[in-house]
């Protein structure tokens, strides 16, 4: 009989290639940058600390997923393909619909959310 090879990873936790464990210290990162601008710059600027800490750490975070996805490997590339035979079917159409629906809705919430608000006065 043969055996069934090991395909166990060694490292990261059990995912795919090894990832885990790197990945985990991004988010470990994460926390200890919240804990850090809590504990330290908290006590002199309260919770405007806490919202440039929450920030920074999502900044670090992003930097560091990047950079540990570039040394494994990872190559991102943007593409658009409008000859694609795909792009033309009624599915597609309607998810590209919805994204530019949802794009525009996004777009206008803020101007008109700032116009109504104009029309209202406290009293």
């Amino acid at each position: 009989m043969t055996e069934a090879p090991d395909t166990s990873t060694k490292r990261g936790g059990g995912s795919a290639r090894g990832l885990g464990s790197r990945l985990g210290g991004v988010a470990l990162l994460f926390n200890v940058i919240i804990i850090a601008s809590i504990v330290w710059l908290g006590p002199v600027f309260g919770v405007t600390a806490v919202a440039w800490g929450t920030t920074g750490a999502m900044a670090a975070q992003a930097i560091m997923q990047f950079v540990v996805l570039r040394l494994r490997g990872f190559r991102w590339r943007a593409r658009l393909d409008w000859h694609d035979p795909r792009l033309g079917r009624p599915g597609m159409t309607a998810v590209a619909g919805g994204a530019v629906y949802g794009g525009a809705s996004a777009l206008l919430r803020v101007p008109a959310g700032q116009l109504l608000g104009s029309c209202c006065v406290e009293r």
